[in-house]
């Protein structure tokens, strides 16, 4: 087992044989159609350490995993999911309810990825993991989005972009949902830290679809059973205007203080 240092990354792999390279667990239509994407990936994916070494730092982290960018790449990113034995700890201690696995992740982001032009969610390109190490390190490649997220805002680590409208927001956001659940598909986790605001044209993303459901008839989208107890998540619109709320607020209190 091998800590690979790169900036503010560390990454536990042991580093395979440079003809082993990774396998492609799965890969979307999006990646043989994003040519500049496609040449990045065959470049960087000779070996663990190649990859490796062309991240820079950590984008965010949560209780799945975390997600770093690249040095020579501004519009990829890399979700490293975490080892089986992190994912265990956290649902012994309770800080993780659930997740999914990376591939079906990549499911939802492909078949919810352009159903609505106000609202981005990242392009899923690929998943993959490494062939020596027994899938421990096992990551999804995807488009990496230029936005802020919402509670970066809301604490003040990042600014408000200037074209944030809070009733286009908000509204966008709600519709977005809408058609998401017409695909049966409920995000479950639509916290501060998973929406988030474009730079440029101020409209909503949404990311990190790792506690996700696809719900079926007349089932509970939002229940986890634990043994004889049942969990429920906060419904998705709940949580979308808890967020457009605090944002409401915050431009009131910016306007006063002008």
């Amino acid at each position: 087992m091998v800590e690979w240092h790169t900036s503010n990354v560390l990454v536990r792999v042991r580093f395979p044989a440079p003809a082993q390279m990774f396998n492609i667990e799965q890969q979307t239509e999006y990646l043989e159609a994003d040519q500049e994407a496609k040449a990045f990936w065959d470049r960087q994916s000779k070996t663990v350490e190649t990859l490796l070494s062309d991240l820079t730092r950590r984008l965010g982290e949560g209780y799945t995993a975390e997600v770093c960018f690249f040095k020579s790449n501004k519009k990829l990113c890399l979700k490293i999911l975490k080892t089986p034995e992190e994912l265990q700890k956290n649902i012994d201690d309770g800080t993780l309810k659930t997740y999914i696995p990376i591939n079906e992740e990549m499911q939802f982001l492909s078949e919810l990825y352009g159903i609505d032009s106000n609202v981005m969610i990242p392009k899923p390109l690929l998943v993959a993991n490494s062939l020596e190490v027994d899938e421990r390190f096992r990551f999804m490649l995807m488009e990496r989005l230029n936005a802020v997220t919402v509670r970066d805002v809301l604490s003040g680590k990042e600014k408000l972009p200037e074209s944030f409208n809070a009733d286009l927001f908000y509204r966008y956001l709600m519709d977005f949902v809408e058609r998401m659940h017409d695909q049966g598909i409920y995000h479950r986790d639509l916290h501060g830290g998973n929406i988030m605001i474009d730079i440029e044209t101020g409209k909503p993303c949404v990311i990190d679809f790792g506690a996700s459901h696809r719900a079926f008839g007349e089932e509970d989208p939002y229940a986890i059973q634990e043994g004889a107890k049942t969990f429920k998540f906060t419904s998705d619109e709940s949580m979308v205007r808890k967020a457009c709320k605090d944002l409401r607020e915050l431009v009131a209190s910016l306007t006063r203080n002008k």
